[in-house]
């Protein structure tokens, strides 16, 4: 994309955090075999999406493992795919969109088989919009994000390729201003999606439940958010609503999670709000723990995770800080992975994160990249 190859690094890196329209749904599971001496569980590959750059335009591409799956098949234009993708049978799932003469297309790749997403009454789209996330439940696949219908950006969500709007809090009327959809999960049949609606020129943060919004408030649980917020990601728990995201909290941006409509500010390792402030990009909850991805602002930004707000950073194979961001976090079993991208020296390079070890990300050929990639962020 034009507009991305014209910044400087970091100002890429803040723009990726900052338009990068979510949340996050873990399609991931860790197959369990039996106790028996000829069986054993199979390992658990980790799979992240985003793009990467082919030297003419960006591209976007999954991660299974280390190695890269491109699908950028059939696409004259850029593209890209966004994090956590899902995995269903042996079948991985990713939303995102591309770019097709004048229009954003937002679409679902299948495996590398990509699928535009159409509007309500299943035909192509007319306008600009953007997939940010996927989730697959009972062989159906659902993909979230939002759609401009010529005056504002109005969030959706698509149940195959089929378009369904997001509604107010009666769940019936559509919001008046511009709203956002940046991730999405199904449990119990039930479609949650979370993201943000602008009132009154503050962005107010929420999630969806089927089309009616729920507004998130502060650490009371009861008193709306005076400044600007969002919820970039979801996760249901034991029925519960998670959400991560960010808030303003006086001059800063701060990392937080909402637990039902309740705001948690996450801290830094002592305990204190981070200096510079920060980003939660993706969360995941297993057996009540609960693990949040993002960014910490110091150094322009660092990636990092916390786990039931105890905050950690993400180093290099060094043990370094380094500039970067953590976009997405997947759980299996008792270990958790984070996806993400860091400054590699005069590029910006794809990778995950296991119990503190990096490991970089490669082509389809599992050769080091030699051009930016990144493993996306919804928003």
């Amino acid at each position: 994309m034009n507009r991305f190859n014209a910044l400087s690094k970091a100002a890429l890196v803040k723009s990726l955090l900052q338009c990068l329209v979510f949340a996050a749904v873990l399609g991931f599971c860790a197959c369990s075999g039996s106790s028996g001496p000829d069986d054993s569980t199979p390992p658990f590959t980790p799979r992240f999406a985003g793009y990467f750059n082919d030297g003419t335009k960006d591209t976007p591409c999954y991660w299974e493992g280390t190695t890269m799956v491109s699908l950028g098949e059939g696409l004259s234009g850029s593209g890209c795919a966004f994090s956590p993708v899902t995995v269903s049978g042996d079948r991985v799932y990713s939303a995102g969109y591309h770019i097709d003469g004048p229009l954003f297309v937002p679409c679902y790749w299948e495996g590398t088989e990509r699928h535009d997403l159409m509007d309500e009454m299943n035909n192509p789209l007319a306008v600009n919009a953007y997939a940010k996330a996927i989730s697959v439940a009972d062989g159906a696949v659902y993909s979230a994000g939002y759609i401009h219908n010529g005056s504002i950006y109005v969030p959706c969500y698509w149940t195959g390729t089929t378009l369904t709007l997001l509604k107010d809090g009666s769940g019936t009327v559509s919001l008046t201003g511009n709203a956002y959809a940046y991730s999405i999960a199904v449990s119990g049949g039930t479609v949650y999606t979370a993201g943000c609606y602008n009132k009154g020129g503050i962005d107010v943060p929420c999630y969806w439940i089927g089309t009616k919004c729920y507004e998130l408030k502060d650490s009371s649980g009861t008193v709306s958010l005076m400044q600007n917020a969002c919820a970039n990601s979801i996760a249901v728990y034991g029925g519960t609503v998670y959400a991560a995201g960010r808030y303003e909290n006086g001059p800063r941006q701060a990392p937080c999670y909402w637990q039902g409509a309740m705001l948690h500010e996450l801290m830094n390792a002592s305990g204190n709000s981070l200096d510079g402030g920060g980003l939660a990009t993706s969360i995941a909850v297993s057996s009540g723990e609960v693990y949040v991805a993002g960014v910490d602002y110091r150094m322009m930004y660092s990636p990092c995770y916390w786990v039931n707000g105890a905050m950690h950073d993400l180093l290099d194979d060094q043990g370094d800080t380094v500039i970067g961001v953590a976009a997405s976090v997947v759980l299996s079993g008792d270990a958790a992975y984070f996806g993400g991208y860091y400054e590699s020296g005069d590029l910006f390079a794809p990778c995950y994160w296991e119990g503190g070890i990096i490991h970089d990300l490669k082509d389809e050929h599992g050769n080091q990249l030699i051009t930016d990639a990144y493993v996306l962020a919804p928003n």
